[in-house]
């Protein structure tokens, strides 16, 4: 699939990174699942709706940069996800779609702990809509990667193959009109690929439109209406909506000149604070106050001046929406003064104190935000609009380009102060982190107040009375939750409180800086709208100081306790002995040797909390171990290599195994064992076609043998090679560039009659270097035969774009067919199915090889097959002397006598 060119709206086109050689997804996510976990057996993967959405653990990727490895992960590891490296675009989430995200900052150092990489995924080009990966990498040497976070789609199969005219995105702006017509302003429709979001019902995905709608003002109800919508791309039926007015059940606390506690204006006394970041100005030229609210204004002379002061700063601009905005200014001030301001000095207009509250605590919300990650993304916008005394009630809201509160009213107080200030900015946040809001951007917003005023109690006094409060932090919400979603924010604000407790008890002096510093920047990694134990997760690889949560981190029963209270429990750690990897060994070879792989060494770790004595033990003779045991000081760990010895060489055809046995002397806890399989006499390439000269194959339409010229992928995929996996030449689908679009074939390239009659366990290999469409556009198949006539196929592209640019290893069982056979073809297709098909570079394969297993060579003398010639075989011909023709008769002379024993002394030793 590729672009689609519009002549109405825009198509957001983010190009992705090729990380591997293989960009062709060869196994499923299940099996790649699988395969990650053997690979990493102290990490783990937590699944949501039947996909994996976090990895964690132990570090599974490691790199020269943060970037390195991020990168190698992606080559090794993207298929766990459903989707290749190459379906993977360098943007983040965040307004300036940055790729890279510094996480954690310690004040002490200068630095941060973290480096966050952030992919979107794509499909031909097309961004999936809300789709995120969120890699954490620990900035240290070798930049372990602890953290993998996904929302990301299998999109196999899915075809975005669609003509310009069908394209129909007035249609999705007139359905929104009908769904809210109200809206009067529109942005430019962006093409993406719909998928569903987390939480929804796993759906088909869809080309689709996104925009938002905007009434450009307040409408009936005096509150303005704001809506994002994705609709289908041909027919214009909205697939989603979501509104963009985050209005909440006022939160938080009153302000005065300002309030001074963290309830309403009704509940506290107003005392002066600072206007941290404020302009001043004497005439044009400005200046900025610091964070004690002192600034010094430059001024030529000594003449009187004027000095004006307003609540519009480097970080904030307040707007009055009932009156005129707050101005001071000083008359006739004598430099170099002193030019004191005191805004709201009398105290007595809740216009006038909405203001400074709004202003003040914009300022402290941010700023408490910036202690814990300067680099914040979002934060660094000039004069964000806080507008204050909107006619209303009852109400605040946030709109992802300000924060908006309300006049006093209908029992209730302006809602304009502290916890109200608090929350709507931690919806911009939320939203600046690129997060979906929900239930999680009302739990965050929550948290974000409970944490800066340390009260649990929300919205104290917002209907005048003191006492009363909206929701509370200090509860026993349970995960799952299932209502609305203020609601349900408070399971996570319950989770935060809950540590809060746990922390304050344990570290006294640093609890606040501790919990705040997870809370911000676990906002960075996550993803959707819902409340999930992923977030501990996500708590905990912050927290962790060795690249691996399992075994602790430095606050893990404070953050365990603290979430498991709400039924959010981090995963447990690891005790006693663990060993490394969790799999066994299954070693083959050919009679003789050698055996592939000869070793397995496992880490075995003590997670007991005293040294550990341990023992390892095994039967097998062929096998030898490099440690039998010893002891394990706390938090170490030692190797074992479990190894294939001589004495396998001498063993016969047939399948061994042993259980090496690791056992915990001091406690058993971890007591374990691992099974190594050995296969004596398994296939190995028996018949290599090099193609370094032609074998003279038969080649029927653009099938043809010499050196490729790296030409062709001129619109789609990737060109040709330029010679061979080895050597020069290869066969291919035209060597010169791109193949024929025309309707025909299919197209076969054949090799001669294989002779396989004395081959058992048969397989095909090559190599390939293969771009093309997908079926029913363009079918390229693999197919055997064992007698020129009857055909099976063994392989087709499916319904997948194929698009290397590097050679791959393609191995297929084809011993159903070709065992013992001795005619056996191998034949590859080509064909055009049908109009439409896109011009892609084809095949190029080379090193074609037939694998299998020969026959045991005779070894006289072995009569018992032991594989070796020994005395054994001595004494069997003994016990059966003067017997007539069979296996005693090694010289075959009609007798079992002395002649036999010689026959026997003459073969002495290991089998050929």
């Amino acid at each position: 699939m590729k672009h689609l060119t519009l002549s109405i709206g825009c198509v957001a086109v983010l190009s992705a990174a090729t990380f591997g050689s293989e960009p062709v997804r060869q196994i499923s996510p299940a099996q790649a699942a699988e395969r990650f976990l053997q690979e990493n057996p102290q990490s783990r993967i937590y699944m949501t709706d039947g996909r994996p959405t976090r990895l964690y653990g132990k570090a599974f990727s490691h790199g020269s940069t943060p970037q390195a490895s991020a990168e190698a992960f992606l080559a090794a590891q993207a298929d766990v996800f459903g989707v290749s490296p190459d379906e993977l675009a360098a943007v983040g989430p965040f307004v300036d779609g940055r790729h890279v995200q510094p996480i954690m900052y310690d004040r002490a150092t200068d630095t941060y702990k973290f480096t966050g990489l952030y992919y979107t995924q794509v499909k031909n080009d097309i961004p999936v809509f809300r789709s995120r990966l969120t890699l954490l990498v620990r900035n240290e040497p070798d930049h372990p990667l602890v953290l993998a976070s996904a929302d990301l789609h299998d999109l196999r199969g899915f075809d975005a193959r669609i003509g310009p005219r069908a394209l129909q995105p007035e249609k999705g702006i007139a359905n929104a009109m009908k769904f809210a017509p109200t809206l009067v302003e529109f942005t430019e429709p962006e093409m993406v690929i719909w998928a569903g979001l987390e939480g929804w019902e796993v759906r088909q995905p869809v080309l689709a439109y996104t925009f938002i709608g905007d009434s450009a003002g307040p409408v009936d109800n005096g509150e303005p209406d704001k809506f994002l919508f994705v609709t289908d791309a041909a027919s214009g039926a909205i697939l989603y909506q979501e509104d963009m007015i985050l209005h909440v059940d006022v939160v938080g606390n009153a302000a005065g000149r300002a309030t001074d506690g963290p309830g309403a204006d009704v509940c506290h006394e107003e005392v002066p604070m600072p206007l941290k970041w404020a302009r001043v100005s004497i005439g044009g030229t400005n200046a900025y106050t610091d964070e004690n609210g002192d600034f010094v204004i430059p001024n030529a002379g000594s003449d009187p001046v004027d000095v004006t002061s307003t609540l519009l700063g480097t970080w904030f601009n307040v707007n009055n929406y009932y009156g005129s905005d707050a101005s001071i200014t000083l008359y006739g001030v004598v430099p170099p003064g002193p030019a004191d301001f005191l805004h709201n000095a009398d105290n007595v207009d809740e216009y006038y104190v909405s203001q400074v509250n709004g202003y003040v605590e914009a300022n402290v919300v941010r700023d408490f935000v910036i202690k814990y990650n300067p680099a914040y993304p979002g934060l660094q916008q000039n004069e964000f609009p806080v507008n204050v005394n909107i006619l209303g009630t009852c109400n605040a809201y946030y709109d992802y380009s300000s924060i908006n509160f309300y006049r006093s009213g209908g029992g209730c107080v302006n809602s304009a102060f502290s916890q109200v200030v608090h929350h709507e900015y931690g919806h911009h946040l939320v939203a600046m982190a690129g997060s979906g809001q929900g239930q999680y951007g009302e739990g965050m917003s929550d948290s974000m107040a409970t944490m800066i005023t340390e009260e649990p109690r929300l919205a104290l006094g917002f209907w005048y009375d003191c006492e009363e409060w909206m929701r509370t932090a200090d509860n026993d919400f349970q995960y799952p939750c299932s209502g609305g979603i203020h609601y349900c924010g408070q399971l996570l604000s319950g989770c935060v409180w809950s540590t809060y407790l746990e922390l304050l008890d344990d570290y006294p002096d640093d609890y606040l800086d501790i919990l705040a510093n997870l809370a911000v920047n676990a906002i960075l990694l996550h993803t959707g709208e819902l409340i999930t134990p992923q977030i501990t997760i996500d708590y905990l690889t912050l927290d962790d100081d060795d690249g691996n949560i399992l075994n602790g981190t430095p606050h893990y029963y404070q953050i365990n306790a603290g979430f498991s209270a709400h039924n959010m429990p981090g995963p447990e750690l690891e005790t006693g002995l663990r060993v490394t990897p969790l799999e066994g060994m299954d070693s083959v070879g050919p009679k003789g040797g050698p055996f592939i792989p000869e070793s397995i060494t496992y880490t075995l770790d003590n997670y007991e909390e005293n040294p550990l004595d341990y023992e390892v033990s095994k039967t097998a003779d062929w096998l030898d171990l490099s440690s039998t045991g010893g002891t394990i000081p706390i938090g170490g760990q030692v190797e074992v290599t479990v190894s294939i010895n001589d004495s396998a060489n001498v063993l016969p055809k047939g399948h061994y195994e042993d259980d090496v046995q690791f056992v915990n002397l001091t406690s058993h806890d971890g007591d374990t064992f691992r099974e190594i399989n050995l296969d004596v006499g398994v296939p190995a390439p028996v018949i290599i076609f090099d193609l370094d000269s032609s074998p003279g194959w038969s080649t029927q339409g653009e099938w043809a043998f010499g050196q490729p010229t790296g030409q062709g992928g001129y619109s789609w995929g990737y060109p040709d090679p330029t010679s061979g996996y080895t050597g020069d030449n290869v066969y291919g689908i035209n060597l010169n560039g791109d193949y024929s679009t025309d309707v025909g074939g299919p197209y076969y390239l054949t090799t001669g009659a294989i002779d396989c009659s004395e081959l058992t366990q048969i397989s095909l290999h090559f190599r390939r270097w293969l771009n093309s469409d997908y079926q029913p556009y363009v079918a390229q198949t693999i197919e055997v035969s064992n007698n020129g006539t009857t055909w099976t196929e063994i392989w087709d592209n499916g319904d997948d774009e194929i698009a290397e640019n590097s050679w791959s290893e393609q191995g297929y069982d084809i011993a159903a067919i070709a065992d013992n056979q001795p005619t056996v073809y191998v034949r590859w297709g080509h064909q055009i199915g049908q109009s439409g098909a896109w011009a892609y570079s084809g095949w190029n394969i080379d090193d074609i090889q037939i694998w299998g297993v020969t026959p045991d060579e005779p070894c006289p003398g072995d009569v018992n097959g032991s594989g070796v010639v020994d005395i054994d075989d001595v004494f069997d011909v003994l016990t059966h002397w003067g017997e007539g023709a069979g296996q005693y008769d090694v010289n075959e002379d009609g007798i079992v006598d002395i002649d036999d024993i010689f026959a026997i002394l003459a073969a002495w030793g290991p089998c050929p």
